[in-house]
């Protein structure tokens, strides 16, 4: 298994920085962090418990199931 995968834990930082940003702006800017949240809200807010995700990744030979650590 493996403990961090650069492309999901750079799209998890770019969401949190962006619904940050867009808290800031006019109320439909903060319409527009709440859909962000809502859309990545796995990806934000993992369960303790589980301390892992499933994601599916494109690969040579196509779709390929993986699990990451995220603790």
């Amino acid at each position: 298994m493996e403990t961090q995968i650069n492309p999901v834990v750079q799209i998890r930082d770019w969401s949190i920085d962006r619904i940050d940003e867009l808290c800031e702006g006019d109320i439909e800017s903060q319409f527009n962090a709440v859909a962000i949240a809502e859309e990545f809200d796995e990806w934000i807010n993992v369960r303790q418990e589980d301390g892992e995700m499933e994601y599916l990744c494109l690969e040579d030979k196509g779709f390929g199931d993986q699990e990451i650590d995220v603790i």
